[in-house]
């Protein structure tokens, strides 16, 4: 019987099935108004950049332009330039189709994961994983709004980890379903093009992505003949290729010592590890204070799942991996700040979306198994069952508290967000009409902060008075005027 048809079975209305229902619609509920938030987002910054040298010069001149002048995100520019084809109101359409897409891809992915590890009830322990990580991942962003909702941010850190998500799914699903002869080349190839598309849009990503790898590797070849890891290894393999060659062609791009002239620092080796290293546990210290019940449910959910739906103890010994996955996600953070310690001096706080998830699923991971580790001693008590629901109870009610303050602050935005898309449209049309007029130097009414109030820390993306800042150039040339300025 299939999965939803089962989980909609005269047993599905069990305590403990309600409790993973109602977090599950708590933290869906969460996610759907940071969704429609970013149905109001407009074009800021370098959204007007990118459409411009569309206009200018074409698709492909704009990739070779950018790879030669600017740097080496190679997906990235293509997908920007894809994107701006269809005019500005992808600014608005995307940021909620990738937000959905990734909670739906979570949920099949983990559903596969959960499958493959014999999971009780994978259905809903997998909408209530991938809900958990879209929720800690917005909740708890630097800057939400330069990561998730501005266009010339979500294609570069929301979409890599979209799709990681699907390449995660495609090779648990493989492994899970152990296919052999032709169907395992299709996908091995298929995941080589996966990985080498996500490898070309954004530095801290790719470098990552490769030391991730390259320890998956490791633990894939080391692992039993026949178990689930091993069987994982040439998929695994094949993503590094895919991830190697992304890794190539993005740090030998010509346009890399351009965008570092524009930043004069220190990259002595030692300076740059210091400044990495203590980026990366700054980073990391950050995180586990900065939102304390979000990162509570994260260890709870996981360590609840581990000791009371993993149907078979492991026989491995489950500590090393409670030592090692910190490691691991310490080592993969470490790397993440790396280029952009090199590169500029820091990782600006957009960019720290790819840490963050990092720390998101090591924090998972390693209370998964700390859960394994205490599952023998709780099943071995009398009324484990009572324990297991009152913490079930005590992890809802803390869903549900962290959701609810989320939910009030961010529909406070809602109104201010509605109005500054509104007088965005209005204004639009206005630069459109005077330009029809003759009118080639602009002067405009300062649009109120679509920034700040989509729930950005400050205002960095807005056009300003003076007509020669360079986003003020690029609104210019995106409508082919001569100058523009702000009131």
């Amino acid at each position: 019987m299939p999965e939803i048809f089962r989980f909609m079975s005269r047993r599905a209305f069990s305590s403990e099935r309600s409790l993973f229902v109602i977090n599950s619609a708590t933290f869906i509920t969460a996610i759907a108004i940071f969704i429609n938030l970013g149905w109001y987002n407009r074009y800021m910054a370098d959204d007007y950049c990118h459409a411009a040298a569309l206009n200018r010069s074409g698709f492909v001149h704009a990739q070779v332009s950018n790879y030669l002048s600017w740097g080496g995100r190679f997906t990235y520019a293509a997908l920007m330039s894809a994107a701006e084809s269809f005019g500005p109101k992808t600014a608005s359409i995307g940021p909620p189709l990738c937000l959905t897409l990734w909670l739906l891809v979570g949920f099949w992915t983990l559903y596969q994961i959960a499958r493959l590890n014999r999971i009780r009830e994978p259905f809903l322990i997998a909408c209530l994983g991938a809900s958990v990580i879209v929720y800690a991942m917005l909740n708890v962003a630097d800057n939400v709004v330069q990561s998730a909702y501005w266009e010339a941010g979500y294609l570069l850190y929301t979409a890599p980890l979209v799709v990681l998500t699907i390449y995660i799914g495609i090779v648990s699903y493989a492994v899970r379903k152990n296919v052999r002869g032709l169907p395992r080349t299709a996908t091995m190839i298929l995941v080589a093009l996966i990985t080498l598309f996500a490898g070309g849009i954004n530095e801290p990503f790719t470098f990552s992505h490769l030391v991730g790898h390259v320890l998956a590797l490791s633990v894939c070849y080391f692992s039993p003949r026949g178990s689930a890891r091993k069987r994982a290894l040439p998929f695994i393999f094949a993503g590094l290729t895919g991830t190697a060659i992304a890794f190539v062609i993005m740090i030998s791009a010509p346009g890399n010592s351009v965008r570092q002239s524009l930043f004069p620092v220190d990259r002595d080796l030692i300076t740059v590890a210091e400044l990495t290293i203590r980026g990366t546990c700054g980073f990391i210290l950050r995180k586990m204070v900065q939102a304390p019940l979000t990162t509570a449910l994260l260890c709870l959910i996981p360590a609840y799942v581990a000791s009371r739906h993993y149907e078979s103890q492991p026989h491995v010994h489950v500590w090393r991996w409670v030592l090692v996955l910190p490691l691991a996600g310490f080592l993969l953070v470490f790397v993440c700040y790396l280029p952009g310690v090199y590169g500029a001096g820091g990782l600006v706080a957009r960019a720290r979306f790819i840490p963050e998830f990092v720390f998101v699923c090591t924090a998972i991971g390693s209370a998964f198994f700390v859960g394994l580790l205490i599952a023998p001693q709780i099943q071995a008590k009398r009324g484990s069952k009572s324990i297991g629901l009152a913490t079930l109870l005590l992890i809802t009610a803390i869903a549900v508290l962290a959701c609810s303050r989320t939910v009030w602050r961010t529909a406070r935005l809602l109104p201010k967000a509605r109005a500054n898309a509104s007088l965005w449209d209005q204004t639009d049309q206005n630069i459109r009409a005077m330009k029809a007029q003759g009118a080639l130097d602009q002067t405009i009414p300062a649009i109120d902060d679509i920034e700040t109030s989509l729930g950005g820390p400050q205002t960095e993306l807005q056009i300003e008075r003076d007509p020669s800042n360079w986003k003020n150039k690029c609104v210019a040339r995106y409508y082919g005027i001569d100058s523009i300025r702000t009131r």
